[in-house]
């Protein structure tokens, strides 16, 4: 029982530490989606860039939807986790809150979960 509760202290710990880096680059990407900069999304999305989904988009649909969506002024990121699959691989998971409806443009509070 000690060693799961100390495995999970240093997992977490772990996690926080390497959040840093990683928060900043999902605010940078956040901030670069409201602003609807192209050039800051191109420079933070890899060309190989695939998300998930049904169905799955390319990096040249995910930009096309972040710069002309609506997105509102603000954005919030929270429940940040970071678990490292490899050495130079990291599944980061966190969940953001819009407040306009980016179909109606309307007022609204939209919550995704991101992997």
């Amino acid at each position: 029982m000690l060693l799961t509760v100390l495995a999970a202290v240093l997992a977490a710990a772990a996690s926080a530490q390497a959040q840093g880096p990683f928060a900043k680059l999902e605010r940078r990407l956040a901030d670069a989606t409201l602003a609807k900069d192209s050039s800051a999304l191109t420079a933070l999305i890899d060309e190989t860039f695939v998300m998930r989904g049904a169905p799955d988009r390319d990096r040249g649909a995910w930009m096309d939807t972040a710069l002309t969506g609506c997105w509102g002024d603000r954005v919030d990121l929270d429940d940040m986790s970071v678990r490292f699959a490899t050495a130079d691989m990291a599944i980061v998971t966190l969940q953001s809150t819009f407040y306009v409806d980016p179909a109606t443009c309307g007022p609204a509070i939209v919550r995704r979960l991101l992997t």
